[in-house]
């Protein structure tokens, strides 16, 4: 009896090694295609409110560069999507109509995820229509603000089967009129996650 309680202890022992063992592993792949710094807090911030950076600058806000012609890295100007001045957030319009990309890895073909994230209204020019257009890989959307940043932020979430292999670029861009130049749309709160399958 005691041996066979051992051999069942140790059985015990293997079975919950080797779960914790897949639970570090999908946590560990789950981390890999995540979205970096996606609050836009991390970087090389000047003393100012907010900063223009110019296109091809992939080191100022960490994990993300700048195309188009140049964004605003915004911080203190006006309220990230947490409600606070010290939240940091992107104009998507700096000097002129910009955008601002990640290359994400660690992506698997068949699963399901989520890209989530928040968008305003730039409040110096808000009567403008200001939207933006994301993609990833072969997927894509729009998306637009009804509210400054200061008054509240929209919420938007896309859900969608992977197809595109372990690596893609996940962009985001200014899609207002060509006259409207430097008041693009604001941009918060990136996220990406796996999820189950849905229903």
């Amino acid at each position: 009896r005691r041996l066979q309680l051992g051999d069942a202890m140790i059985k015990r022992l293997i079975l919950t090694s080797v779960g914790a063992a897949a639970i570090l592993a999908f946590a560990s792949m789950a981390n890999a295609s995540g979205i970096s710094n996606g609050g836009f807090e991390l970087g090389s911030p000047n003393a100012a409110l907010y900063q223009t950076i110019g296109a091809g600058d992939g080191t100022t806000i960490s994990d993300w560069t700048v195309g188009g012609s140049s964004i605003d890295w915004i911080h203190g100007y006006w309220e990230g999507s947490s409600g606070s001045l010290a939240d940091k957030s992107v104009d998507l319009s700096g000097n002129q109509h910009g955008s601002i990309s990640q290359i994400v890895s660690g992506l698997i073909t068949g699963q399901w995820y989520k890209l989530s994230f928040d968008t305003a209204l730039n409040p110096d020019h808000d009567d403008a229509p200001q939207s933006l257009a994301w993609t990833f890989g072969s997927q894509g959307g729009a998306a637009a603000g009804t509210t400054d940043p200061n008054t509240g932020w929209t919420s938007f979430a896309f859900s969608f089967m992977w197809t595109d292999g372990a690596v893609a670029t996940l962009l985001f861009a200014t899609t207002v009129s060509p006259n409207n130049c430097c008041w693009g749309p604001a941009l918060d709160n990136v996220a990406l996650e796996a999820v189950p399958l849905p229903e």
